[in-house]
Parts: structure tokens; C-alpha cells; sequence
């Protein structure tokens, strides 16, 4: 959706249901005032941002969240993720999103 995007301050995500692709490819990311609220997809939300190196999602509220398969793959530069407030007791789909966390694992063996 947002091919190579970098910097979003204003975007009203009030009614979005579905964020499925919606950063992928970016390669810096800063999202602030980001409503989550009604998000229940977040599927490939992040994929292919190979040059991320930080991500803070701290202030997402995932409550209705149920699928976020692959969220982070192909993420391999990313060093710095925050998902202190993440509630997965929703989710029932996690294909993959623990992929990048053993390809960072190996890569610094």
C-alpha cells in the first residue's frame, strides 16, 4: 500500500479492519498516533523491509487482532522491535512471525 514509505504523522485509521501488506517494503518507518483499535488483520504488515532497523509498536492496541502471519518476514536488518503492549490472545494465525527472530538468532552466531 505505502511502497517505500518513511514518515507518516496524520493518518486516520479509525475504521481499518485489515493492514495486511500495508508497510512492506519500507526501508525507516516512524509511526505516531497509529489507531490499531479495529485492526484484526496485520498479516505481511511489515514484510520485505530489509533495511529496518527499528520498529516500535509499543502503541498498538492488537486486542482484535487474529492473524499476523509473516508481520515481520524478511525484516533481517531489524535489531530494535517493541511490542511491549502486544495482546495476542486473539490471534490464532502466526505463520512465520517467529521466522525473523531465528534467521537474527543465526546471523550473529
Amino acid at each position: 500500500m505505502f511502497f517505500s514509505l518513511k514518515f507518516i504523522t496524520i493518518f486516520n485509521t479509525n475504521n481499518v479492519n485489515n493492514m495486511s501488506n500495508m508497510f512492506s517494503y519500507c526501508s525507516s518507518l516512524t509511526l505516531f498516533n497509529f489507531n490499531t483499535n479495529n485492526v484484526n488483520n496485520m498479516s505481511n504488515m511489515f514484510s520485505d523491509c530489509t533495511s529496518l532497523t527499528s520498529l516500535n509498536l509499543s502503541n498498538f492496541n492488537t486486542n482484535n487482532v487474529n492473524n499476523i502471519s509473516s508481520m515481520f518476514f524478511g525484516c533481517h536488518s531489524l535489531t530494535s522491535l517493541n511490542l511491549s503492549n502486544f495482546n495476542t490472545n486473539n490471534v490464532n494465525n502466526i505463520t512465520n512471525v517467529l521466522l525473523l527472530f531465528f534467521f537474527n538468532f543465526f546471523k550473529f552466531i
